[in-house]
Formats: structure tokens, sequence, C-alpha cells
């Protein structure tokens, strides 16, 4: 009985193990085939040990951050598409109040036309950035710099438009904050996105404050 006990266990094992690793192999395969195009939510539901445990895992956290990924590109396109409309708008009204005679060509006519444009063109830079993005060319160029300054700099800049919307913009920053390396430029542009958004959608009287810290 023991000898026919241990021939049993060693058959079922020899077995399993091919059958597990036939199954993973699928599994694989076909998560594969349709993470490539484009099924993000993908994903390795077997529960193996060992290497195969290890390369499941891998799988599984490979497709989460494809996902993530593929989600924020898809809010940011949405974002920038509905944001387009507003400028577009606020264009083809000045247009046709001057076409009808109820606004002059004047400086400020001209210089809200030209507020806009300059919306618009901000606009189109995001979406070519994404596309570079997309495409795996948007280079970096990395070094260290003060993320504080960076910051003072940003809100700085868009001190006028706050004041003009009654808005009250400050600064939250401890004494000295570590050197970050980062693309300057780059981080300019996110800090510039995310300030403008916050001054879209923050109403008069109201205020908005930066702040940043070590973590």
């Amino acid at each position: 009985s023991a000898t026919l006990n241990g021939i049993y266990n060693r058959h079922c094992e020899f077995k399993v193990a091919p059958l597990s690793q036939l199954t993973l192999h699928f599994n694989l395969t076909t998560a594969s085939r349709r993470l490539g195009h484009g099924d993000f939510s993908q994903r390795i539901n077997l529960q193996v040990k060992g290497e195969l445990g290890e390369l499941t895992q891998a799988f599984n956290s490979m497709a989460g951050e494809l996902e993530r990924a593929e989600k924020l590109r898809q809010n940011m396109v949405a974002d920038t598409a509905h944001e387009l409309r507003t400028p577009l708008s606020n264009i083809r009204g000045y247009v046709e109040a001057i076409r009808d005679g109820l606004m002059k060509v004047d400086a400020n006519s001209i210089s809200s036309l030209d507020e806009e444009v300059n919306l618009l063109s901000r606009l189109v830079d995001d979406l070519q950035e994404l596309a570079l993005a997309d495409a795996g060319e948007l280079k970096l160029v990395c070094q260290a710099e003060d993320i504080g300054s960076l910051i003072k700099q940003t809100v700085t800049a868009e001190q006028t438009k706050a004041a003009a919307k009654g808005v009250s913009l400050s600064v939250q920053l401890p004494q000295k904050l570590p050197l970050v390396n980062i693309d300057s430029y780059r981080i300019s542009q996110v800090l510039r996105n995310i300030l403008q958004n916050a001054l879209e959608h923050t109403a008069q009287g109201d205020s908005i404050t930066i702040s940043a810290g070590k973590q």
C-alpha cells in the first residue's frame, strides 16, 4: 500500500506541475495579445508559486501601470477637448459682435482676442506634448533644481489673472527645500496648468494656496 501511494503521489506531482505551466502559458499568451490590442484590464488570476508566481505578479503589475497611464491619457484628452471649446466660443462671440457692430475694434477687444488665441496655442501645445509622450519621443532634460523658486515663479506669473478675477494666490513653503532632479520646463508646464485650472474653477473672493514639502 505504501509503495502504491508513493507511485500515485509521484504520478500526481508529475501531472500537476506541467498542467499549471501550460495553463499559465495559455493565460499569459491570451492576456498579452489582448493587452497588445489595447485591453489593459487583463490580469492573470492563477495562484502559483516560485518563478511562475513572480512572472504572474510582474505581468499584473505591468498591466496595472498601463491601465492607469491609459486612463490618465484619456482624461487629459477629454479635458483638453473640453477646454478648447471655451476660447473658441469666446473668439466666435468677439467676431460676431464686431461683425454686427456691437463691439468696436480697439485695444481692449484686440487684447481679449489675443488672450484667447494664446490659450488655444497652449492647449494645442499640450496635445502635441501628449502625442510625443505616447510615441515615446518626449525628451526630458533633468538637473538639480530649486522647486521652491519654480513654484514662486509660476505663482507670480499668474498673479495678474488671479487679481483680475478677484482670487487671492498665496504660497506656503518651508524655509528650505532640497534640490530636486527634474526637467524644470516640463514641471513649470505642469504647475502652470494646475494653477490655471484652479483659477478657472475658483469663484471670485475665494483663495488658492500652493504648498510643497519634503516627504
